[in-house]
């Protein structure tokens, strides 16, 4: 075996915790662990790692696993122990109702899938999401520029170029449709009024809106333009009956500071205001 064994898919982008496996997520054994049942997490490690989502941290655990280069078990123990690890970290979080899954996988500088490779791996996410009882969010697609590279030629920018191969590459290795109870969208332009009703008219799901603003740099995107255009798309989604969740995009980013909903003080922003305070429908029984 060349190079490092990798249970799990795509790049991370911004900051990374890189955690190390036995003795700091789960208790170490005399002899390693050998089997998934020989596995249990350290209490509070699953609450630890959602600390570090919570502040914008990609999770990547390092360990190594002596046992397989010395062929004592294969690299399918391995991510037999890997699933369980998962498991128990989960069971820290009854609470938890979503499982949101690839962000951005159409672009390269982000979670870099291709949609073979990403249908490949779906049922995990399917198993997992019955095996909790959670509601299965899809992969989080944008309009991209350095879109990820299939057959040899970067895919065309349009998202649903992705989300299109990603379906029939399901139905050709599964002979079924894939289990997905929303669509997600990211949008920072406008035209989202257009993309959230294509992306609902194409796949015939509820949408959830992961990330969305008015990213222009232009003299003329005045911070007023910016509050009057959050304003008029908190209303559309609102009112929107398969739009399930939106969530702006961000709350402090020092690069951008027009779309903060934070100020450095930690106090709201004008547009912050705005968004909080926003009218509200709701949702029709």
């Amino acid at each position: 075996m060349d190079g490092p064994i990798v249970d799990g898919s795509g790049l991370a982008k911004g900051p990374i915790a890189f955690i190390d496996r036995d003795g700091v997520l789960n208790y170490g054994r005399n002899g390693y662990v050998n089997h998934p049942h020989e596995l249990k997490i350290i209490p509070g490690s699953g609450k630890a790692i959602a600390r570090l989502r919570s502040k914008g941290y990609a999770i990547c655990v390092v360990t190594n696993q002596s046992p397989i280069m010395r062929k004592l078990w294969s690299v399918e123990r391995l991510h037999a122990i890997h699933k369980a690890l998962r498991e128990q970290l989960l069971d820290e979080h009854p609470d938890v109702r979503y499982l949101l899954t690839f962000n951005e996988p159409n672009f390269q500088d982000q979670a870099n899938l291709t949609p073979a490779f990403a249908a490949s791996i779906w049922p995990q996410f399917e198993q997992i999401a019955e095996e909790y009882n959670l509601k299965l969010v899809g992969p989080a697609v944008n309009y991209c520029g350095g879109c990820v590279v299939v057959d040899g030629s970067p895919l065309g920018s349009a998202y649903t170029i992705w989300l299109d191969l990603f379906f029939d590459e399901f139905r050709d290795q599964y002979g079924r449709e894939p289990k997905m109870d929303y669509t997600a969208l990211h949008w920072y332009d406008y035209g989202l009024e257009d993309q959230i009703n294509e992306i609902v008219m194409r796949y015939g799901k509820p949408v959830w809106l992961t990330e969305f603003a008015l990213w222009r740099g232009e003299e003329w995107a005045t911070d007023e333009l910016e509050r009057e255009w959050l304003l008029e798309m908190v209303d559309f989604l609102e009112s929107h009956p398969m739009v399930y969740r939106y969530a702006w995009f961000t709350g402090r980013r020092p690069d951008f500071p027009k779309i903060n909903l934070l100020a450095a003080d930690g106090e709201l922003t004008a547009l912050g205001e705005a968004y909080v305070s926003a009218p509200r429908y709701e949702p029709t029984q």
